[in-house]
């Protein structure tokens, strides 16, 4: 279970961004998106329709942040925003742009990326619970649920988690169960 959340996670982060691509759908919005990022610390470079912002070497994900802070919920959703790897090519350009993501949409999967670190650590606390049966009060099976675990060794709220795993397209592969009870007729649990 948690190996393919993990899979899935790990494909949603881009490893080497040699630089974002930014559009927007006017020239306002351009213009107060553009002056924020530098604000943020970012350098842009005019490309075609949109902005070029070199990545190498700078903090992008919390220059993009920044930015985005200082924007309406509209304009969050208007701005597209895509990433070009490393070494790809032209190919690699058009592709991301095509690919290009809502400014709000790629907001909530940074604010997310705690998800990657607790699945890459398996910091995960598993419990079992017993289903206790009414009357006469014995035990019929075992439920089985985990949480996560912060760096502080706390636990984290399950809607967190489900929270973030839907922001990265894993909770189905994250989110099973299992309830384990007794074989009729055998001793061990199935």
């Amino acid at each position: 279970m948690a190996m393919t959340a993990t899979a899935n996670h790990r494909n949603a982060v881009e490893p080497d961004v040699a630089y974002l691509v930014v559009t927007a759908p006017d020239d306002f919005v351009h213009d107060r998106f553009a002056r924020a990022l530098i604000a943020a610390g970012g350098q842009l470079q005019r490309y075609g329709v949109g902005l070029k912002m070199p990545c190498r070497g700078v903090d992008w994900k919390s220059i993009l942040r920044t930015a985005g802070e200082s924007l309406s919920i509209t304009e969050r959703h208007d701005i597209r925003v895509a990433t070009v790897q490393s070494g790809k090519g032209p190919a690699a350009l058009a592709a991301a742009i095509f690919g290009a993501r809502r400014l709000d949409e790629r907001l909530n999967q940074l604010a997310s990326e705690w998800l990657d670190d607790v699945l890459k650590r398996r910091a995960l606390a598993i419990h079992f619970q017993p289903l206790i049966q009414q009357p006469p009060g014995r035990i019929y099976g075992y439920e089985y649920f985990m949480r996560g675990v912060d760096d502080a060794g706390a636990m984290i709220s399950p809607a967190k988690m489900f929270e973030a795993a839907g922001i990265w397209g894993c909770l189905q592969s994250s989110t099973k169960c299992a309830v384990w009870r007794p074989s009729s007729g055998r001793s061990s649990w199935d």
